[in-house]
């Protein structure tokens, strides 16, 4: 494993969120996962979206328990999580405020897993989008603004794995 030295060259992450990436080990196999992640969860929020701000299920996500909220169901998970599946010993550890405080694009994983009326989560064994539909139509400005966080927070991560691969001679 390798720490990386964060360059800034797409504009999402600060210097500063890009002097602490630059502290998290990064394999070149995890650095696939998490640009598999982001880009699938990315692509189904844009397909999603349109939907979501009609308060209609999207095809592929899936009614929950919960009256109102859909989910859509990623696989690629967290490999940070995968490896260690314990905080005390995982790379992130090393930042202050672990994973879930370190923010890309100035949003946090639990900026991410708070918003409303759609958030994103990721977990160990996948991530997950979720929409509640009566307020996506109700609110179509809140439901934007949650879907335009998402993006800047994924496209934090997809930075930092394209600077992990610049400094490895990855793609």
């Amino acid at each position: 494993m390798q720490t990386i030295a964060m360059e800034n060259d797409m504009g999402v992450l600060s210097k500063e969120e890009s002097a602490i990436l630059g502290r998290v080990k990064l394999t070149p196999e995890w650095a696939e996962q998490i640009w598999k992640r982001n880009t699938e969860v990315i692509e189904a929020l844009d397909v999603a979206l349109p939907l979501l701000l009609k308060g209609k299920k999207p095809d592929g996500w899936v009614e929950t328990e919960c009256a109102d909220r859909v989910i859509w169901d990623g696989e690629a998970g967290c490999p940070h999580c995968k490896v260690v599946r314990t905080c005390q010993r995982c790379e992130w550890a090393a930042v202050p405020g672990q994973c879930g405080d370190t923010t890309f694009g100035g949003y946090s994983l639990n900026d991410m897993d708070c918003a409303h009326p759609l958030y994103l989560d990721f977990h160990t064994v996948g991530e997950f989008l979720c929409g509640y539909l009566g307020e996506c139509k109700a609110q179509p400005k809140a439901a934007q603004e949650c879907a335009d966080a998402i993006r800047v927070f994924c496209n934090g991560h997809l930075e930092w794995v394209k600077a992990a691969r610049g400094k490895s001679g990855g793609r």
